[in-house]
């Protein structure tokens, strides 16, 4: 099965008002929101997530440590550019970034205990053990943060699936953090 990248002029009429919403939020159509322009429900969803995580407690540099980690581990290939660019526009550190890409440990405490809870998220499907909460709440995180990891790694997860099944062209604004995969780690 082939999956249309859809632009305003293709896509579903239910989808052209949230096509328009990403164009003017980063300046393009990314080619995974073509693709899920297909969908209305599901470009509809995806959009109300990213905008209710971005008002959430974690900061946008937090956010783009879980979703460059899940889409390292998920071996996307299309979502870890894309999230590499815009964890650059969050003035993520170089060191970080190739850190989490490479599938290493942060230098950064604690963004290396955001990072570890959630390879373990990852890795056990949500079934954390409770010493693993602990750190990640010891660490200065708080409950609210839990949730919001789940809710990025559930985010990250439909577009890294999406992604895979697409074989999406990567675009040219995420061309310069391009990724072939040298980060995966076995579980």
């Amino acid at each position: 099965m082939s999956f249309t990248i859809h632009t305003k002029e293709t896509a579903p009429s239910a989808s052209v008002a949230y096509l328009e919403g990403f164009e003017q939020h980063v300046g393009f159509i990314p080619n995974i929101i073509g693709v899920l322009a297909e969908s209305p429900a599901t470009l509809a969803s995806v959009t109300a997530v990213n905008q209710a995580i971005e008002q959430g407690s974690l900061s946008a540099l937090e956010r783009r440590v879980v979703t460059i980690t899940a889409s390292t581990e998920n071996n996307c290939t299309y979502c870890v550019p894309a999230q590499s660019t815009l964890a650059k526009m969050a003035d993520m550190p170089d060191a970080i970034l190739a850190q989490i890409r490479a599938g290493e440990s942060l230098s950064d405490s604690k963004l290396e205990a955001l990072h570890a809870f959630t390879l373990k998220l990852i890795h056990n499907k949500g079934w954390v053990p409770a010493n693993d909460v602990k750190a990640f709440t010891d660490a200065g995180y708080e409950p609210c943060h839990v949730l919001e990891v789940v809710t990025l790694v559930a985010l990250m997860t439909l577009t890294n699936y999406v992604g895979h099944m697409a074989s999406l062209p990567l675009d040219a604004a995420f061309l310069p953090q391009e990724w072939l995969g040298e980060g995966l780690k076995a579980s």
